[in-house]
């Protein structure tokens, strides 16, 4: 008996369109492989990306980020070490001034298509420090203490039950 294994079909390259609430790029197939909505975990606007789909429904597919062809002018590396892995934010590949317009941004978008308002008139947004910020967030306690004799008390993973094991958090 042989075991095949199967690799993930490569995509066409896309280019991202716009980020969603949970900062993931928004692109279309082409009508040739689906025309489907894709949101791109790790993928920013403007650049153009091949992807690996993990869901798949009728209308729309998440998938994250396989290879990376024209990143945008605005991506930076990630200050903290778990970032990708911890779920408790989704930016840090986003240098500040571009964190806070693409928020903007989606609140606008979001206002639009789920209330159909539009305001008249956009006030600058009120921006605080960059780095440890958060005085408030969704912590889990895990009681680790049968196998390994601790607590863990974290975020968690990204799209995940498990809590992230972290030893700090830059936000």
């Amino acid at each position: 008996m042989s075991t095949e294994v199967r690799m993930p079909k490569a995509s066409p390259i896309v280019t991202i369109d716009s980020l969603d609430l949970e900062a993931q790029g928004v692109a279309r197939q082409s009508n040739e492989e689906g025309g489907k909505v894709l949101f791109i975990r790790g993928a920013l606007p403007t650049e153009q990306v091949t992807y690996t789909i993990t869901r798949e429904k009728a209308r729309f597919a998440k998938a994250k980020l396989h290879e990376l062809i024209k990143p945008a002018v605005y991506r930076t590396t990630p200050r903290c070490t778990y970032f990708g892995v911890c779920g408790g934010c989704s930016m840090q590949h986003l240098d500040f001034a571009a964190q806070i317009a693409m928020k903007q941004r989606v609140l606008e978008d979001d206002l639009w298509h789920i209330g159909r308002i539009k305001p008249d008139e956009i006030l600058r947004p009120i921006a605080g420090p960059a780095w440890h910020y958060r005085h408030r967030g969704r912590l889990s306690v895990i009681d680790r203490s049968i196998k390994k004799g601790t607590i863990l008390v974290g975020f968690h993973e990204h799209n995940s039950s498990y809590v992230a094991d972290m030893l700090t958090c830059e936000v």
